[in-house]
């Protein structure tokens, strides 16, 4: 969740300094603070928002397999209680 709200954070402070630079007629670098560098802050904000999209995908795919294993340990585990028990143990 805090990942989503630095996102959407990251992802509307873009769309501020742009609209801010059309409005004004300036290019997004002449908005950048001199510390950022020359328009690299809205890269970076877009960047990160395009690494937490990959991680949440790549989330689901994770959450998905858990499950598809939890459901498979499920299985066996009814097939085992449902089978016999096995004959007495081998004598040495």
């Amino acid at each position: 969740m805090q990942l989503w709200i630095m996102t959407l954070s990251m992802f509307l402070s873009v769309v501020v300094h742009w609209s801010r630079s059309r409005l004004a007629g300036l290019s997004i670098a002449e908005l950048a603070p001199p510390i950022c560098g020359a328009g690299r802050a809205p890269w970076h904000r877009g960047a990160f928002c395009a690494y937490a999209i990959e991680k949440e995908l790549q989330l689901r795919r994770l959450t998905k397999l858990l499950v598809d294993e939890r459901v498979l340990t499920a299985a066996l585990t009814n097939r085992l209680r449902e089978s016999p028990p096995c004959s007495k143990p081998p004598r040495r």
